[in-house]
């Protein structure tokens, strides 16, 4: 049996999948996570989530990324703007030095992963973000966006 929070697509081979999906946390609840990760520190972290990090905190995934980037940090960035953005030059830094990936392959992960970020924060008007794309969605906007720069090959840049 496979558990997952997506679809397995593994339909009629035999195998059993059940989809899981993970509600959002409460208040209380981020709260009572940030206070067993960080202890002493989870007050100074729990006052600089204003409305919008508030928001994004009540996905346990994103929360994980938050409380990661105030352990390496001591601070949080203002908006969702600002930690995507954050979590995307931090991804790069790996990127480049664990991976040793093509300054120009990073450099159109880099745009791509902007631009997601970008439509993720337009899709509800820019007043608030939608912290999730549909996976299609997704797969069109980057298709979209290789073929208007023409990145078909991986590592080669016109």
């Amino acid at each position: 049996m496979v558990f997952s929070s997506r679809e397995t697509g593994a339909s009629g081979v035999g195998v059993r999948s059940v989809r899981l999906e993970m509600m959002d946390l409460d208040d209380h609840q981020v709260e009572e996570f940030i206070h067993g990760e960080l202890g002493d520190q989870a007050n100074a972290m729990i006052a600089l989530l204003d409305d919008s990090l508030r928001r994004l905190s009540s996905s346990p995934f994103y929360l994980v990324k938050l409380i990661e980037l105030y352990k390496t940090t001591g601070s949080l960035p203002g908006n969702f703007a600002s930690v995507l953005h954050r979590w995307v030059t931090d991804h790069e830094n790996r990127i480049l030095w664990e991976v040793r990936a093509d300054e120009n392959d990073v450099a159109i992960w880099r745009e791509a992963a902007e631009h997601l970020a970008y439509k993720m924060i337009e899709a509800d008007g820019g007043d608030a973000a939608q912290y999730a794309l549909p996976r299609e969605t997704a797969i069109r906007l980057l298709t979209d966006l290789l073929s208007e720069k023409r990145w078909h090959s991986p590592g080669k840049r016109p």
